[in-house]
Order: C-alpha cells, then structure tokens, then sequence
C-alpha cells in the first residue's frame, strides 16, 4: 500500500476484495487503524490464504 500525496487524503482503514467471477465479492483481508508518517510512503501487508477463508 502506498499512501498519496493528499495528507488529507490518506487511508487509515481498508477492505482488499476479490472474485473469482466478477459478480461475488469475498473479503480476504482488512486494515484499520494504520497511520503513513509520510506522503507516498510505502508499507507491505501480508495477506493470508484466501482459501482458507
């Protein structure tokens, strides 16, 4: 994830979706709560196992 330019802007909470027929939407994995120290910072998230979801 890489925060923007808008320090007004930045996302602090969110949800990654994803589809394996573009009409059925699951959420395999949610942030909330994170801070960017600074404009286009960029931060690595792991993601699990989607299919053991």
């Amino acid at each position: 994830m890489t925060s923007g330019d808008d320090p007004n802007a930045v996302a602090s909470a969110w949800k990654l979706v994803a589809s394996d027929d573009g009409v059925n939407w699951a959420v395999i994995d949610r942030h909330a709560g994170q801070y960017f120290a600074w404009k286009r910072q960029t931060r690595l998230f792991l993601i699990g196992d989607p299919s053991r979801r």
